[in-house]
């Protein structure tokens, strides 16, 4: 059985961070396993190394299918010397902030927690799958490649047991959909955690409390107007010239998929020449404020059109979804996976930033023929369903493309942010 994750939520903010479902069945272990089309050459700036399911099995960390993982090194703010670098951390582009199981962590490795008063603060974020992960937050250095933060920032070390909190989490949660549980290791997880890359630079859609002993409350609407107490995007507490955005670079695969799949996320966009503008490449500002109804959901998203008789008001691009997700009745599907009997071409239009509708296409093929024929673990024509009204670009569309993201109260390319652009 395949397990695939995928993230929502927080205070009735559907915020989709990774999916996550079961596709029935198992990989044929003689299918043949195809290569990578078009490998990437190395960049010569700096930038993250991303592996495309690097442990290629199910039920591994990283081992599901079209999870990017990158290696993460986090160090004391007292002691510089005192380091660990972490791997199998999955970078998504719909999240904000590092979030890192605290079991995995060195005991020599000390991170003093954050507070606020007398309390510490803790975080609660809940995934699509029910899952959730609960704990405090702590104040890290962060080394991404050859880079480092410029400042300590706050990190959430997951921790299912913390302050006896686990339960005002999962209680704030279920205020809005039931059966919620904690996520206690990062082998029920899939992985040692999630590096938030997201346009806005703070995260200020998930749930915060304030911790004394084990009593803990729910402060989130507080702590909101204090960004030192955010987590936050570490890329951009990168030194100048990286901080601006991020650009991703995945290589082109077979309609059929890829195994050992490598792309790179350079950091900064126009910047170097590794992030410098393709031509073609057009802007797609993105919506951050409240201005729209996609903020209630999402906070980060763009008027977007599939071009079919469904109806499609916003698209968000997600490195931490497995999937194109969209609903979408003219498709057949299965267990909430679409299962065409051939492969599809569907067409989608973003506004971007001078007004002007641009049509992109992507392909949607039977998850079931890809998964159960091939050993292969990277595609980019899987489809699954998602939430009325929007069109989750996942990971599949990365594929073969520059992507550049730019942040909030950034400026790339002499553009505003934040923004997309591709």
């Amino acid at each position: 059985m395949l397990k695939i994750k995928t993230t929502v939520v927080l205070n009735l903010v559907f915020l989709l961070i990774l999916s996550s479902c079961n596709i029935g069945g198992s990989s044929n272990n003689n299918a043949p396993t195809n290569p990578v089309l078009n490998p990437l050459p190395t960049p010569s700036n700096s930038n993250l190394i991303v592996n495309i399911t690097p442990n290629g099995r199910e039920g591994q960390l990283c081992g599901n299918i079209n999870i990017p993982c990158v290696s993460v090194t986090i160090c004391s703010p007292t002691n510089p010397t005192s380091c660990q670098t972490i791997d199998n951390v999955l970078i998504d582009s719909g999240s904000v902030g590092l979030r890192i199981f605290k079991s995995i962590l060195n005991s020599s490795l000390v991170l003093p927690l954050e507070s606020a008063g007398n309390s510490t603060i803790a975080n609660c974020v809940g995934y699509g799958d029910l899952s959730a992960n609960w704990g405090p937050l702590a104040i890290a250095n962060i080394t991404l490649s050859n880079e480092s933060t410029t400042q300590s920032i706050p990190i959430q070390l997951i921790d299912s047991s913390y302050a006896n909190g686990g339960s005002k989490c999962l209680n704030s949660l279920n205020n809005t959909r039931s059966s919620f549980h904690l996520e206690s290791s990062p082998e029920a997880f899939g992985m040692n955690g999630i590096l938030g890359v997201a346009p806005t630079i703070y995260d200020n859609n998930t749930s915060y409390f304030s911790c004394k002993g084990s009593v803990c409350l729910n402060t989130t609407q507080t702590i909101y107007l204090d960004t030192s107490l955010l987590m936050t995007n570490p890329i951009a507490f990168l030194p100048e010239s990286y901080e601006s955005g991020i650009t991703f670079k995945l290589p082109t695969l077979d309609n059929n998929g890829a195994t050992n799949v490598v792309g790179y996320a350079v950091f900064g966009v126009g910047s170097n020449n590794d992030n410098i503008f393709e031509s073609g490449i057009n802007i797609y500002h993105i919506y951050t404020d409240g201005s729209s109804n996609c903020n209630y959901y999402l906070f980060i998203c763009m008027p977007t059109t599939l071009l079919t008789n469904t109806t499609i008001q916003y698209g968000f691009l997600d490195t931490g979804s497995n999937f194109f997700s969209f609903n979408d009745d003219n498709i057949s599907n299965t267990d909430g996976f679409y299962t065409p009997n051939s492969m599809r071409t569907l067409y989608a239009s973003n506004t971007s930033e001078n007004g002007e509708v641009i049509t992109t296409s992507f392909n949607i093929a039977n998850i079931y023929n890809l998964f159960n024929n091939t050993n292969n673990t990277a595609f980019n024509n899987n489809g699954a369903n998602g939430f009325d009204g929007f069109l989750d670009y996942g990971l599949p569309f990365f594929f073969g493309k520059t992507v550049y993201i730019c942040f909030q109260d950034k400026t790339c390319n002499g553009i505003p942010g934040p923004y997309w652009a591709f």
